[in-house]
């Protein structure tokens, strides 16, 4: 909530908009109808991996928009459209609250979204942020897990988990609540 926040407090809805997928309802369903929201609050699986796919249609798109006008990535892409006076495109960061619940729902799918969406999103200005309780290979998959170049891990139950993460130990001796890695 807090990253959400900030974002929120930094950026016009003409600059960022968000996608928030919150299948359990518990999380993000507060934000509904902010001008900021790309589509209404996700909740029901089905329906956030076709807002997943359209995420990864929506790269697609910007990247033949870079390719007409010559440029490689999000910034670059804006800058020629201010200096011309255009429409520049908004960032878009992509919530998750529970990917378990998508990866049990529809496992391919997801994991194809997700890791289209980390490999080559970023260029064009699309971003993930992707909160689990579960620790599990079937729900961070390391497919998932080579894809995403930036993990915050709090307190973990075992060295094992920790691993799991991180690809180290460390996090199982975390302390205080605030502590991460």
């Amino acid at each position: 909530h807090a990253m959400i926040l900030t974002l929120l407090s930094r950026a016009e809805p003409d600059e960022m908009k968000l996608l928030l997928i919150d299948p359990k309802a518990q999380e993000f369903t507060k934000y509904d109808g902010l001008p900021q929201l790309s589509m209404p609050v996700v909740t029901e699986p089905g329906r956030a991996v076709d807002a997943l796919q359209w995420a990864v249609d929506e790269i697609r798109r910007r990247y033949r928009l870079m390719e007409v006008y010559g440029e490689k990535d999000i910034e670059s892409y804006n800058n020629w459209q201010v200096d011309h006076q255009e429409m520049t495109l908004p960032r878009i960061v992509i919530f998750i609250a529970d990917p378990e619940a998508l990866m049990r729902a529809h496992p391919r799918r997801t994991e194809e979204n997700l890791c289209l969406l980390t490999q080559i999103g970023r260029a064009s200005g699309i971003h993930v942020i992707a909160a689990t309780q579960n620790l599990t290979s079937s729900v961070i998959t390391d497919r998932i897990k080579s894809e995403m170049p930036d993990r915050i891990v709090f307190r973990t139950a075992s060295t094992q988990e920790s691993r799991s993460l991180l690809g180290d130990t460390g996090a199982e001796e975390l302390e205080n609540s605030g502590d991460m890695l």
